[in-house]
């Protein structure tokens, strides 16, 4: 089972956004804490990952005082009756987006802005930002491969930044498999799932919703 589920702020009042999270505020650790951002934006995205998190509680029947969220910055989340549940947040520009599974999973959301050539340089190895920049599309090319690279660290801890990832669809590390997967909503955004499972079919059950209130 994988779900996903994002926001756009800018279709939201920030007051209603800001009441739903305090509604939820408790069950998060403090290092997790939303007030902590100097940029309303961010306070913004932030609270509405959180109030994400649990209308997808909402929609599953999951019962919201039987969940323990860890401080670590991939949420793993443990749920009573040994059934563990991961969840991922990410945030780019004005949306928020949340993957719940019952697999370990990362997902990473990017605004496609376009990206200099030189940032490209800097960020890879000279063979992946080659390989990235003889693509015709090598700007939709670049946040392929950025939001997989983050997505793969969200799930594994491991940060590779010297494999051209959008060369196939799932990679091994440690002997674990980890399957990707991209898509695009609202035309300027991308995300990507990585999920640690060696089952291809994975997924072909992945609900994505968009969040109104």
């Amino acid at each position: 089972m994988i779900s996903i589920m994002y926001l756009d702020i800018r279709e939201q009042s920030s007051h209603l956004i800001l009441e739903e999270y305090k509604k939820f505020e408790d069950f998060f650790p403090m290092e997790l804490d939303i007030f902590s951002f100097k940029n309303p934006t961010d306070t913004l995205l932030s609270a509405s990952g959180k109030v994400l998190c649990f209308k997808l509680f909402d929609k599953y029947n999951l019962d919201a005082n039987l969940i323990r969220f860890s401080s670590s910055k991939r949420l793993h989340v443990l749920y009573k009756g040994g059934c563990n549940l991961y969840l991922s947040i990410s945030h780019s520009k004005n949306i928020t987006i949340v993957a719940l599974s019952d697999n370990p999973i990362g997902i990473d959301l990017q605004y496609t802005a376009v990206i200099h050539e030189d940032s490209i340089n800097m960020i890879y190895s000279h063979q992946v930002a080659n390989a990235i920049l003889i693509n015709e599309n090598w700007n939709r090319h670049f946040h392929q491969q950025w939001t997989r690279t983050e997505a793969l660290y969200k799930v594994s801890g491991k940060y590779i930044t010297d494999i051209l990832l959008t060369n196939f669809n799932n990679i091994e590390l440690d002997n674990d498999c980890f399957l990707f997967k991209d898509c695009f909503i609202e035309n300027d955004y991308i995300f990507t799932m990585a999920v640690k499972s060696s089952n291809d079919k994975i997924f072909l059950e992945t609900v994505i919703s968009k969040f109104t209130f």
